[in-house]
């Protein structure tokens, strides 16, 4: 569906500037991600919310209308009044 350009993909992580861009070369993410949101760029991590609202704003999407899956419950918890 991102190839498509119904919804905007995007990432966001916790990696090291290296892995990051190895990751995202190797595996060709751009093809299925518009935008990646790395914490070695941000200087902010998951589960910080400050991470959240820069994807937030930059993306100019609400809360409301975005989906977020992470494999890590910490990840996960009180994401919910991100608006």
């Amino acid at each position: 569906m991102a190839r498509l350009g119904k919804y905007l993909i995007g990432s966001i992580n916790n990696e090291p500037l290296e892995l990051n861009e190895y990751r995202i070369a190797t595996f060709h993410l751009r093809r299925d991600f518009q935008v990646f949101f790395s914490s070695c760029y941000l200087r902010t991590r998951k589960p910080e919310e400050m991470i959240y609202r820069i994807a937030l704003e930059v993306t100019q999407r609400p809360a409301e209308e975005c989906v977020f899956i992470d494999d890590r419950p910490l990840n996960l918890e009180n994401r919910v009044n991100w608006g």
